[in-house]
């Protein structure tokens, strides 16, 4: 229960600093934020984001990826931030003892993220094009 208390804390730290940033933020230093990037490397960071409350609520995380990412440029910080709170409304929302899918394929010229779950008798699905 503590190591939940300290992530949901860490949670809502990083809300609120992102918060102030995008108050103070200019057009300028939006793109700053941009890099080349592994978007399997920010997919795992996301998912060890959400492991935690996965395994509390005995939920299982499937990961499906492509047979090779190749990097895209991007805001790192915000894509994991994306990633992340997607896969933590899907475990939220999730019945015990189902599985949340997160996936990544290429369609042409688009990698395309998926994270769907099995919370209604339909599974929803919710797609991020990059």
């Amino acid at each position: 229960m503590l190591q939940r208390s300290v992530l949901r804390v860490n949670d809502l730290r990083s809300l609120i600093g992102d918060i102030v940033d995008l108050a103070r933020m200019r057009p300028e230093q939006i793109q700053a934020d941009f890099e080349w990037l592994d978007p399997g490397e920010v997919g795992t960071e996301s998912i060890e984001d959400v492991r935690l409350a996965a395994a509390e609520k005995n939920v299982r995380i499937k990961i499906e990826p492509p047979p090779q990412f190749e990097k895209i440029v991007g805001a790192r910080r915000r894509l994991r931030q994306v990633f992340t709170n997607l896969l933590t409304n899907a475990v939220k929302f999730s019945p015990s003892g189902s599985t949340v899918t997160f996936r990544a394929r290429y369609e042409p010229e688009t990698l395309v993220f998926e994270v769907e779950d099995e919370a209604s008798a339909s599974a929803r699905r919710l797609a991020a094009y990059l």
